[in-house]
């Protein structure tokens, strides 16, 4: 009777330690799988996003996305943030490093929020970090200094103009009188002998006056 109860008790341990021996090898198995698993996200880093020439772009201009990942990533995706959700813009397939995403025109539409992550092994990496690309409105910069070349211009001008002015205003000054020509005086005989139709017409009259006609006290009026 003792050895059977003896027996009994030996079967109950053994069944325990057989139970605990199968859990601690089950807990065994799943360090090591979750230790496998975090190996190989361990092997996928974290992309990396930028854009050239900048993340500031005039309107209409062109940019470049470039993402970062692995030498042996085949697949790079590029998102963008709409409606609180991003939505893949466009996918790079081929073994490289990096995949460069090119925006030909920048716009409203195309500004925004992006992100991207690579495909490697069958797996998706993580997201890189937020890329904010802005884009700048022509109408809107500021024109100073177009404004002051224009205004730099137009003084040339003006100053051209006002030499121009005062170059012909010299011109036609009335010289001083040292700066007169000699302009050669007419005789006084060379002047008598300029003589027109009212001359003639005095010499006769004196002519006539000689005659007694014109005497002092005579009355005689000149003959018709």
């Amino acid at each position: 009777m003792s050895s059977y109860y003896e027996d009994s008790v030996t079967l109950v341990a053994a069944k325990e330690i057989l139970a605990s021996l199968v859990e601690s090898w089950a807990l065994f198995r799943l360090l090591c799988l979750s230790q496998n698993l975090w190996a190989q996200e361990g092997c996928f880093p974290i992309p990396i996003i930028s854009a050239t020439p900048g993340s500031v772009i005039p309107w209409n201009e062109s940019v470049k996305i470039l993402c970062w990942g692995t030498p042996e990533s085949y697949l790079y995706q590029l998102e963008i943030l709409r409606n609180s959700t991003f939505e893949v813009v466009e996918k790079k397939l081929g073994f490289q490093e990096k995949a460069e995403f090119l925006i030909s025109h920048m716009n409203t539409n195309t500004a925004g929020r992006y992100q991207c992550q690579y495909r490697k092994e069958y797996k998706l990496s993580e997201h890189s970090k937020t890329l904010e690309l802005v884009v700048t409105d022509i109408m809107n910069q500021d024109y100073t200094m177009e404004n002051l070349i224009r205004m730099g211009m137009a003084g040339l001008v003006l100053v051209v103009l006002l030499a121009i002015v005062i170059g012909n205003w010299h011109s036609h000054k009335v010289p001083n009188k040292e700066d007169w020509p000699d302009f050669p005086e007419l005789s006084r005989s060379k002047h008598k002998c300029q003589t027109g139709p009212l001359d003639k017409a005095l010499r006769d009259t004196r002519a006539l006056c000689g005659k007694a006609y014109c005497k002092p006290g005579n009355k005689k009026t000149l003959p018709s």
